[in-house]
């Protein structure tokens, strides 16, 4: 442990050893550990060579880093929520995004894709011009809403789930049979049910 005594000065070590960041988050961390570091380096009742400033600024950087590094921090995952039920193409999560998963169904399929950038998941569709309903939640969310379309190719609302978060898919295909693949009348009933978890 190391013994804030020797700076005369027990802000900064006192914050980065004894766990004064719990219950800090986002700004607050940074703010409170640069100002720490700086009063200790600029004080003038404390004398440091220069190898010792160089010392606590890189404690105050390891201090920052390990704190943010446990979990998913508040602030982060509040913007990661705000991402739930939007656009994954309006948003522009669709960038870059992964396909992790197929799911074959009704002679299309269901692709889930998960972006790094919004750490978020949603699922589309590519297959006959029916009509599908598809929808997804995570630990984070509630069920998106149930995006609706007839069309070849469709994809369901986003929902947050940094990592390895399981994302539940519901979806619903619809029968050329019925109406040619209508979204109207009682398309619902006719159509294929089911659902999956990744």
């Amino acid at each position: 442990m190391l013994d804030s005594s020797l700076f005369n000065f027990p802000s900064l070590p006192s914050i980065l050893v004894n766990g004064q960041l719990d219950g800090c988050t986002g700004d607050d961390r940074i703010e409170l550990v640069t100002k720490a570091a700086t009063d200790m380096t600029t004080s003038p009742s404390i004398h440091l060579g220069p190898m010792a400033r160089k010392l606590i600024l890189i404690l105050a950087f390891l201090g920052l880093t390990f704190a943010g590094s446990v979990g998913v921090a508040p602030a982060a995952q509040a913007a990661g929520t705000s991402y739930n039920n939007t656009d994954p193409y309006a948003t522009g999560c669709n960038s870059g995004a992964s396909l992790i998963h197929t799911y074959y169904v009704g002679g299309g399929k269901f692709d889930m894709f998960y972006s790094g950038t919004c750490q978020t998941n949603w699922v589309q569709w590519t297959g006959p011009n029916v009509c599908t309903w598809k929808r997804v939640q995570s630990d984070y969310g509630t069920w998106t809403r149930w995006e609706k379309d007839q069309a070849t190719w469709s994809y369901s609302m986003q929902i947050y789930a940094p990592g390895t978060t399981s994302v539940d898919v519901e979806f619903a295909v619809g029968s050329a049979g019925y109406g040619g693949g209508t979204c109207g009348g009682g398309a619902w009933d006719y159509a294929q049910h089911g659902g999956y978890t990744i």
